[in-house]
């Protein structure tokens, strides 16, 4: 399944992650000079046109589903050694969605997602935090009302896989750029359950509530 193998690389990632921070030079403070809090804006896009299998009763294996995310970030940092350091990151997030039913195929529908993700983020640091890069796994439930005939709407689950950086501008101030896959789904809570995939480039700032020297 699509989703298992990207968790499970994911998982892989972290560990390479966890290994290449042990071979980097130690720093003279750990990552953001030991900073546990940061905040967050994103606003990205989630692709459509993606063909998957569809539920037995549609006649067609495309379905189109964009999203427009508008994600608040906070993360908390829980663990750091030397250049690496691990967060615990939760997004509160409310997003619009553009799709179309398959019965009025050439009508375009409006909606909106509203949920909250929670994830842990592996991060490798350069020396002065001018710059770092990440990948994350996250997940949560989300409300969705109108969503292609494939899946059930209501509420649903957000599993996530994304890479990206930071690049410092001024100061505490950090653009985040990160490229990534989502999966939606319900459990089979409800039927039909064959999932929406998007792939999603998102981009935005980050804010280090920094303590002691720069």
């Amino acid at each position: 399944m699509i989703v298992t193998k990207f968790i499970r690389d994911g998982f892989i990632m972290a560990f390479m992650l966890l290994l290449c921070s042990n071979l980097l030079p130690a720093q003279d403070h750990p990552v953001f000079n030991g900073s546990r809090h940061k905040i967050g804006f994103i606003t990205g896009y989630g692709g459509r046109n993606i063909k998957q299998l569809a539920h037995p009763d549609i006649t067609t294996n495309n379905y189109d589903y964009k999203v427009f995310f508008f994600q608040l970030q906070y993360y908390y940092m829980m663990w750091t050694k030397k250049s690496f350091a691990l967060d615990l990151l939760l997004q509160p997030q409310y997003n619009l969605t553009e799709f179309k039913y398959l019965y009025r195929s050439t009508e375009t529908t409006k909606g909106y997602e509203a949920g909250l993700n929670i994830g842990l983020l592996a991060r490798i640091n350069t020396r002065n935090d001018l710059f770092s890069f990440y990948f994350f796994l996250s997940t949560g439930p989300h409300y969705i009302p109108e969503i292609p005939e494939r899946q059930a709407s209501g509420f649903i689950f957000s599993s996530n896989v994304f890479f990206g950086m930071n690049i410092r501008i001024v100061n505490n101030l950090y653009i985040d750029i990160r490229p990534g896959f989502r999966h939606i789904s319900n459990l089979d809570v409800n039927l039909p359950n064959y999932g929406i995939n998007n792939l999603v480039i998102s981009g935005g700032v980050m804010y280090v509530f920094r303590k002691g020297k720069k």
